[in-house]
């Protein structure tokens, strides 16, 4: 991985921190653990701080360390305990900025873990050609997903943004021998687990349409020196209709034409969780549980909103991570949660209880 070149000293605005007034090789250590919310943090901080035994002056609490109102940044011994927000762009400024961070501890092989809250698919019994009506079994609330990696709303493995107006995909595979770990610590604690693939979407109810597969079949058919007949309808409308012909070729100008047609799906409004709940919908609930169907079927197992992200960004750094995450409902069954606040609550502590373990044996081998 490259790092963006430094000046004098390097800013990290969103966090409200400075080379040139903190001290960062004498603050901060090996290991980060982040997720969204920031009351959520704390609660973890504090549960590491426990677990860790590390010893506070009677009357006195963590401190946030950041000095925006952005994140908030709380130091644990060797954890950093940090709340990347909602949503792809928020966790990519917290990755940024906190990876600029350990550089500037001189922290050589940090380990990265994000946890937090997902949405459950589980165990289908019935063949796709059944019909969607009848009762499909899933993953149980309270059940912890350990990723093996993240795919995006087509269901790709890659997270895909747009770099000096350009679309490029990035690989968004986990480190896996941290899952092997991870789910070696879920047998020892007894926790209801699985492991799969996590879908990493762009927005809670719809998403953005992901362009990039399309413009490379674009690219590859024009190195092919392919003239493009029809049009392109960019709005996804319709039905997308290619005429492609081949021009002529060989040197007695022997014409060699062949036309294809290629129909892309219809795209017009793309909601990557299939959800039904959001002000504005336009497909039906039995559509909505086909595309849960064929995401379960190439191993998904959860949907969040930072899977694809975190990994892409924690594998172009080198930086070894894992994404642990508990369901709070059935997607098979609902999309809105309908549980007791304090249920939630005790769901929502499984992860750290997993990592915080990891995290501890780590450091006894150490």
């Amino acid at each position: 991985m490259q790092y963006a070149k430094e000046g004098n000293h390097d800013v990290l605005y969103h966090f409200g921190l400075s080379t040139e007034h903190v001290d960062f090789k004498s603050c901060f250590g090996d290991f980060v653990l982040c997720g969204g919310s920031a009351n959520r943090m704390l609660r973890i901080a504090e549960e590491v701080a426990k677990e860790l035994n590390l010893q506070m002056p009677y009357g006195t609490q963590l401190k946030n360390l950041s000095k925006s109102d952005r994140f908030v940044l709380y130091k644990c011994g060797p954890v950093l305990c940090v709340n990347h927000g909602i949503g792809e762009g928020s966790c990519l400024i917290m990755l940024h900025e906190i990876t600029k961070l350990l550089k500037h501890a001189h922290v050589e092989s940090p380990l990265f873990f994000r946890i937090g809250t997902s949405g459950g698919i589980g165990t289908i019994p019935l063949k796709r050609w059944m019909s969607l009506t009848r009762s499909v079994k899933g993953i149980e609330p309270g059940t912890v997903v350990v990723s093996k990696g993240g795919v995006n709303g087509l269901l790709k493995p890659h997270f895909e943004t747009c770099r000096l107006g350009k679309c490029v995909r990035y690989d968004a595979t986990l480190d896996q021998q941290l899952v092997e770990d991870l789910l070696a610590i879920c047998r020892q604690l007894k926790i209801k687990h699985t492991a799969g693939l996590t879908m990493g979407n762009n927005d809670f109810y719809e998403g953005k349409r992901l362009l990039s597969y399309f413009q490379d079949f674009v690219t590859y058919l024009r190195r092919c020196d392919v003239y493009f007949v029809a049009g392109l309808d960019e709005a996804f409308e319709t039905q997308l209709v290619l005429l492609l012909a081949f021009p002529e070729i060989g040197s007695d100008y022997q014409t060699s034409s062949a036309i294809f047609l290629l129909t892309i799906r219809r795209q017009r409004d793309q909601h990557e969780q299939g959800r039904c709940d959001g002000a504005l919908c336009s497909f039906t609930e039995e559509e909505s549980k086909e595309f849960l169907r064929t995401a379960y079927e190439i191993g998904v197992r959860n949907f969040e909103m930072e899977c694809c992200c975190f990994a892409s960004f924690c594998k172009r750094a080198g930086i070894r991570a894992a994404v642990v995450c508990v369901t709070l409902l059935n997607r098979f069954e609902a999309d809105q949660l309908d549980q007791p606040k304090s249920v939630y609550q005790e769901y929502e502590m499984q992860p750290s209880k997993i990592v915080i373990t990891l995290i501890k044996q780590i450091l006894q081998m150490s």
